[in-house]
């Protein structure tokens, strides 16, 4: 689903780089499990409507997007024996 979405966000704007994608997918996704980014769901629903119009003409006040961190559940830990 994130390839297709950025194929249509670069035939929109080919000259989006990596970061612009990046924020524009993080910033328009809905989220859809646990509150804030997670394991499950990541950032959330892409929009990608949303996310071009995003690219396409980008908030004067944008800030970077989330680190890519799970808040609301980790990984699975080693278990020592």
């Amino acid at each position: 689903h994130v390839a297709g979405a950025i194929a249509l966000m670069l035939q929109a704007k080919p000259t989006a780089t990596h970061e612009e994608l990046v924020a524009a997918l993080t910033s328009t996704a809905t989220d859809i499990s646990a509150p804030g980014i997670d394991l499950d769901s990541g950032y959330g629903q892409i929009n990608v409507d949303k996310a071009i119009e995003y690219l396409l003409n980008p908030p004067t006040n944008a800030q970077s997007s989330p680190a890519l961190t799970a808040t609301s559940k980790t990984a699975p830990q080693p278990v020592s024996v």
